[in-house]
């Protein structure tokens, strides 16, 4: 299968960049504090791996989907990898605190 021409494997790592590009985006404008490189680096580190995994079983599952409800599923892994890691933040702050 392959997802607006590109193969699964190369689609999979382009949504979860996105992915995580967008939690990371959404971190920073929702943040109150200053930029903190070594907190960027592990939410990098722990989202890259576990993005892969929820797209690429997602891709496997959307084996025969037309082109509308391919962009649908993309959007929603992009919505699903910045919102779980978002909210995983969340919970971590609020324990520490």
């Amino acid at each position: 299968m392959q997802i607006f021409g590109l193969d699964p494997i190369i689609a999979a790592i382009i949504i979860a960049i996105i992915g995580v590009a967008y939690s990371i985006g959404l971190g920073y404008a929702t943040s109150a504090g200053s930029f903190n490189g070594k907190k960027l680096i592990t939410s990098i580190l722990i989202s890259i791996p576990s993005s892969l995994i929820l797209v690429a079983t997602g891709i496997k599952s959307a084996d025969f989907t037309d082109d509308l409800t391919t962009l649908v599923l993309i959007i929603g892994w992009i919505m699903s990898i910045s919102g779980t890691d978002f909210t995983v933040k969340a919970i971590a702050k609020l324990r520490k605190n």
